[in-house]
């Protein structure tokens, strides 16, 4: 082998163990780091309120849902929810109830969404936004 030959073989190995390092190096960064840990939320600790404005929050991220956020109402007692108001389309229902279901800390999810809009409110419902709800429920469209 030549002296280049050599030279340019040393450099492309020390230029690939550099590159190896700074590998393990961002992934041990990345895998280490609090963000990315998995962090359990304490039940106990997070009030209905907290776990309404979570349940918001994933509406307001998802993209296809959105849009109907002033459409629907979560009421939330002891980490139950109850979902009201309406959507157009199944689909649209049950997204919101899987979306609620896999939300930690919820515990039971009844899902009192229709597939239509309503005119008015009917006996023993108030108007919450654009909604009517069960006028025992609490009213957090909007929250």
């Amino acid at each position: 082998m030549s002296k280049k030959s050599v030279a340019k073989f040393t450099i492309i190995v020390f230029s690939l163990s550099l590159l190896f390092s700074m590998y393990a190096f961002a992934n041990h960064v990345v895998n280490n780091s609090p963000a990315t840990s998995a962090q359990k939320t304490d039940c106990k600790q997070l009030s209905d309120a907290d776990l309404t404005k979570t349940l918001y929050d994933k509406i307001k991220a998802d993209k296809d849902l959105n849009t109907i956020l002033s459409q629907i109402n979560f009421s939330v007692t002891d980490k139950k929810v109850v979902i009201e108001g309406w959507v157009a389309g199944k689909s649209r229902r049950k997204a919101i109830e899987n979306l609620v279901k896999k939300t930690e800390c919820v515990k039971k999810v009844k899902n009192e969404l229709k597939e239509y809009l309503k005119t008015g409110c009917a006996q023993g419902q108030k108007q919450c936004g654009e909604i009517c709800i069960d006028r025992a429920s609490t009213c957090t469209n909007g929250n």
